[in-house]
């Protein structure tokens, strides 16, 4: 029991410090290359703190056939990253944090984006419960859909970003400098992955040891722990000023967490992932839809009214997760 413990927290230590080291490199190609930190922190930061779900998730289904354990860290992840707003509203101090980033587009899209493959989710296992899914070999219908989704909005939300930043096109000379980072990165992303097995293979054997089920646990905790690269990188780049950094990650990691669905769905060898997941999921999907029009709200309405330094929509959102969780434990 106490060597199960050690490998949850040496798991999670290695995960936090290989996203302090993501963000810092992620913000030095930011400024090298020209792009914006929004889209840095959705694409590249956004994947790259994805990881730990991403292996965690396949590790789960693959490795150990616990499809609910791997479902259920996607829709903890989801809801634990949006809800790091309210912890940056916390110490940020100065008023309400989203007041203080300007409304883009991209988030609007990235929200948009998010509402739909969600919705996706949301139908694919609901029918599941009723009927036989429909697909193409070992993958459904829904997951083809998320695939090409994800890869139209990104490149969507590319070209409404460049539109945005109207910044002259700088031709950048790949120095020994470059490919040095480029290395660290690969590293930090070698240690997010490591992490994450194992974080999958120690939350597995707690909720056998808890009895608190595969679902539960792997919502509640192996959802907030592959979340702590969101978290890490969201609150560094807050010290560092970069709220861009911050959101596009959010934003981009949520995103990036779905089409980790149907990439496990693709390694996943026992028929369609979501005809083998609990109904609960779908009530934690939803609530990942409501807590992001909630932020999104907020952040189009800038400056807004506060409680004990909280703004409105952070409220909002710490009753709705609140709420979400009680139903969840109670689902279990």
């Amino acid at each position: 029991m106490i060597f199960m413990w050690l490998k949850f927290f040496v798991s999670a230590g290695l995960v936090v410090f290989a996203g302090v080291k993501l963000t810092k490199y992620a913000d030095i190609i930011s400024d090298r290359f020209s792009i914006s930190k929004a889209w840095v922190g959705m694409i590249l930061l956004g994947v790259a703190t994805s990881l730990p779900e991403l292996t965690a998730t396949i590790a789960s289904a693959v490795g150990l056939n616990a499809p609910n354990l791997a479902v259920g860290n996607i829709a903890g992840s989801v809801n634990f990253n949006l809800m790091i707003i309210v912890v940056l509203d916390f110490l940020y101090r100065k008023g309400s944090i989203t007041g203080q980033i300007q409304s883009k587009k991209t988030y609007e899209w990235s929200a948009a984006f998010y509402a739909v493959l969600s919705l996706i989710v949301v139908l694919e296992i609901f029918f599941a419960s009723k009927a036989r899914l429909i697909g193409i070999g070992s993958v459904s219908l829904g997951n083809i859909l998320i695939v090409g989704i994800y890869i139209l909005s990104s490149k969507y939300i590319f070209k409404v970003d460049s539109d945005q930043q109207a910044v002259e096109s700088v031709r950048h000379k790949i120095t020994k400098d470059d490919q040095v980072l480029f290395i660290k990165i690969v590293l930090g992303a070698g240690a997010v992955i490591l992490g994450g097995i194992w974080l999958a293979d120690v939350c597995d054997k707690i909720a056998i040891v808890t009895g608190l089920g595969r679902t539960f646990v792997g919502t509640m905790l192996l959802g907030f722990v592959t979340s702590l690269p969101e978290i890490v990188v969201s609150v560094s780049a807050l010290r560092m000023g970069a709220l861009d950094l911050a959101f596009g990650n959010i934003f981009g990691s949520n995103m990036f967490n779905i089409l980790i669905l149907s990439i496990c769905e693709m390694t996943y060898a026992k028929g369609f992932l979501f005809e083998n997941v609990s109904k609960a999921h779908i009530m934690m999907m939803t609530l990942s839809v409501v807590l992001t029009t909630i932020l999104i709200a907020g952040i189009k309405k800038g400056k807004k009214k506060e409680f004990l330094g909280f703004g409105i929509d952070s409220i909002l959102m710490i009753i709705c997760f609140a709420i979400g969780m009680n139903f969840l434990y109670h689902l279990k």
